[in-house]
C-alpha cells in the first residue's frame, strides 16, 4: 500500500514537471547595446521597433547605458538577425548582443554546440579563457545535462552563430554560475 501511494505520489510530481521541461528550449533574455541613444525620443523609436518584434513579453533600455534589454515568450528561438535589424530601422547601431539560452551542449565535427531543445537552433560554443573546464563540458556532454549559457553572440563567415561564453550552469539547479 505504502509503495502504491509513493508511485501516485512519484508519477504525480513527474506529470506535474512535464509543462516545466516543455519550456526548456530558448532563449530567455537579449540584452542589446546600442551605439546612438542621445535622448527620450530615441529610445521611444527603438522601443516601437523592439515590441514588434514576435515573442517580446518585456522590453526595459536604459539611456544612460545605452542597453535594451528583452525578455521573451517561453519556447521562443529567435533569430539573432531580427534584434539587429530593428535596431538599424529605428537607427542606431547595434554595439553587441548577448543572450542567455537554455540547451544541450552537443559536439560534432570536432566542435561544441548549444543545441536549444524543441529546435534546430545551434550554436556554436565559443568558451574563452575558464568560463569551465574541458572537463565540466565533456560531463554536460556526456549526460545530455540541461544548461543555461550567457554569452556573447559572434558572427562567423560560414553562417554559423557562435556563442562566446560568459557564464554556464546546470538548468533547474540551484548551482552557482561556473566561472
Amino acid at each position: 500500500m505504502k509503495f502504491e501511494r509513493l508511485i501516485i505520489s512519484l508519477s504525480i510530481t513527474a506529470l506535474s514537471l512535464l509543462p516545466f521541461l516543455e519550456a526548456v528550449a530558448e532563449v530567455i533574455e537579449v540584452r542589446l547595446s546600442v551605439d546612438g541613444l542621445s535622448c527620450p525620443f530615441c529610445v521611444y523609436g527603438l522601443e516601437k521597433k523592439l515590441k514588434n518584434i514576435n515573442g517580446v513579453k518585456d522590453l526595459q533600455i536604459d539611456l544612460k547605458s545605452g542597453s535594451a534589454v528583452i525578455t521573451l515568450e517561453e519556447g521562443l528561438v529567435p533569430d539573432t538577425s531580427t534584434f539587429e535589424n530593428a535596431v538599424k530601422k529605428a537607427g542606431f547601431t547595434l554595439g553587441g548582443m548577448k543572450i542567455t539560452a537554455v540547451g544541450s551542449i552537443v559536439f560534432k565535427e570536432n566542435r561544441a554546440f548549444l543545441k536549444l531543445r524543441n529546435s534546430d537552433q545551434e550554436y556554436l560554443l565559443l568558451v574563452v579563457g575558464t568560463v569551465t573546464s574541458s572537463d565540466r563540458l565533456q560531463e554536460f556532454i556526456e549526460k545530455g545535462t540541461v544548461v543555461v549559457i550567457t554569452g556573447s553572440i559572434q558572427e562567423e563567415a560560414n553562417e554559423t552563430t557562435g556563442l562566446t561564453a560568459e557564464k554556464v550552469k546546470e538548468f533547474a539547479t540551484n548551482s552557482q554560475w561556473i566561472m
